[in-house]
């Protein structure tokens, strides 16, 4: 009897994942220029001078399948565009090399953010907390129900300048 308890509560607790995160400002080589004209003559669409890039992978046991849904970051909830499944380590070259994913048996996605959601996620109150305190709160569905992890802080890049 207390085994099949036990067993009960660990297939219902959040299944455990490691986010690895990143920022990076991007400055395009050619500037846009700054200031569109609208469909009105009194719109301007502003473009930003510097871009920042996020660029987070997330880590799951290897039987565990997950759907990722959106991700808070940057004070707003975005879609997830594509989820890519990658090898490690995973390691950038440029602007210098850096290991963005060490080297793990577990599955690793690379998230690519889509738009900003149409209607945000209404946030549990703890999830509330998560985005006072929290850079990146990742949302996603695991045995039909959907769980949320946070990340305290993003790891800065070194920028990127456009050529």
């Amino acid at each position: 009897m207390v085994i099949s308890f036990t067993c009960a509560l660990i297939a219902c607790a959040q299944p455990k994942i490691i986010i690895h995160a990143y920022s990076q400002q991007f400055t395009p080589g050619t500037i846009p220029t700054r200031d569109v004209v609208g469909e009105n003559a009194d719109d301007f669409i502003k473009h930003p001078a510097v871009i920042t890039n996020y660029l987070i992978y997330v880590e799951v046991d290897t039987a565990m399948q997950i759907t990722p849904s959106a991700v808070w970051v940057g004070g707003k909830w975005d879609t997830v565009a594509a989820k890519n499944i990658i090898k490690t380590p995973f390691i950038t070259e440029y602007p210098s090399k850096k290991t963005l994913v060490p080297a793990t048996s577990k599955k690793v996605y690379e998230i690519i953010l889509g738009d900003t959601l149409k209607q945000a996620i209404v946030p549990t109150a703890k999830v509330k907390k998560q985005m006072i305190d929290h850079e990146l709160i990742f949302a996603y569905w695991w045995n039909g129900k959907r769980y949320f992890a946070a990340l305290k802080k993003l790891t800065v890049l070194e920028p990127l300048e456009g050529m």
